[in-house]
Parts: C-alpha cells; structure tokens; sequence
C-alpha cells in the first residue's frame, strides 16, 4: 500500500494522507515530479508506459511517478529515473524548472543535466516499453495524433523554452 501526502491548494501538505488508487477529494492535491532529459541536439527523452499500467496504458510520456508520503521531490525524481530508466545521478543533476498546479496534483517539472546513452538504460518492464529521444516537433505531432500523453499547452510551452 502506497501513501500519498495530501497537499492543500498552495501545494502546502495537510498533514493528512491517502492510499494511491483511492479517490482524491475535491481541494486535496498530491505531488508528482516529470522528468526530462534532453540532448546536444535538443531532443527529449521519452518513454511509451508499458500496456499493463493503470495510468496511460501504451502512451508515449515524460517519465514521471508520485512523491509517497514522507518523501521529497527531488528524491523522488532520483528514484523514479533510477526506477524506470536506471539512471543514476545525483540530486545536483536534476534543475527543477517549474511547479505546475494542475486539476488534482502538483507537478515538479525537472530537467535531468547530465548525458543520458540509451543503449545503457535499464528499463523497468513494469511500467515502461520503449525509450527514444524526440524532437519538439515530433512530441507535438505525437499529442496531436494521441499517441503521447496531451499535458496541455502551458506545460509543453514551458519545457520547450528550457
């Protein structure tokens, strides 16, 4: 059983937790952290979720994953692309761009700033199918086909101009 921290609408936790997969209330919020890597030719690293995940089966994404309760959003960045991509770096090599409220979480948008080798990614079968870098070109015809996730303007506005 994973506990979320329940956060208030300023992104400020209630002290109060939740169970995943339980029904958030309306005004509660929790936090989720999305990481981006990108590379000398200005490509992002994305991931396809495995078919088997509850949350955007099959989707082409950023990898991201919720902060449990108890744990920060660095540290969760760190796990999460260690995780998912097995990467390992250093808290320092994760640039927190911005935090962005959305209908019922906070999401802590990060650049990973260190040089990501596919070929040495060890991915996380459970929840991730496929990696590969994208040009911002090809992730917006991706969201406009509905083969990646949509996040919505704001969001992709803001990654773009990092």
């Amino acid at each position: 059983m994973e506990l979320w921290d329940i956060l208030d609408e300023k992104g400020n936790k209630t002290g109060r937790t939740m169970v995943r997969g339980n029904r958030i209330k309306r005004g509660d919020y929790h936090l989720v952290v999305h990481i981006w890597a990108k590379n000398e030719k200005g490509e992002y690293l994305i991931q396809k979720r495995a078919k088997t995940v509850f949350s955007m089966p099959g989707k082409w994404s950023s990898t991201s994953g919720s902060v449990v309760a108890g744990e920060d959003s660095l540290g969760t960045a760190v796990r999460e692309a260690k995780e998912e991509l097995g990467i390992d770096a250093p808290p320092q090599n994760f640039r927190l761009i911005r935090r962005l409220m959305r209908r019922q979480d906070f999401a802590d948008i990060y650049l990973l700033t260190q040089p990501v080798d596919l070929s040495a990614l060890v991915l996380q079968k459970e929840e991730v199918e496929a990696v590969k870098w994208a040009s911002r070109e090809e992730i917006t015809e991706m969201v406009q086909s509905g083969e990646f996730h949509n996040y919505g303007k704001e969001y992709f506005d803001l990654l773009f101009s990092v």
